[in-house]
């Protein structure tokens, strides 16, 4: 197989502009969000439903004094 120096330069000029473009491509998913927005719902959402079920045993336990008047 003979050496030709063409074909040479112009595999490596290929393979510096794949290179490139994988290095683009990859500076561009790091700008993107990290999907924080779906977190963050997620953990207002958990710190929601731990509130209403502690008002809801609060509501529950027998005995105990309403914390607010009804108008009456």
């Amino acid at each position: 197989m003979n050496f030709n120096v063409y074909h040479y330069d112009k595999l490596a000029a290929e393979r510096r502009q794949g290179l490139l473009l994988e290095m683009e491509q990859k500076r561009l998913l790091a700008r993107l969000p990290h999907h924080s927005m779906g977190r963050r719902a997620a953990g207002r959402l958990g710190i929601l439903l731990v509130a209403l079920g502690t008002r809801l045993e609060k509501f529950d336990q027998p005995g105990k004094a309403m914390a607010y008047d009804l108008g009456k």
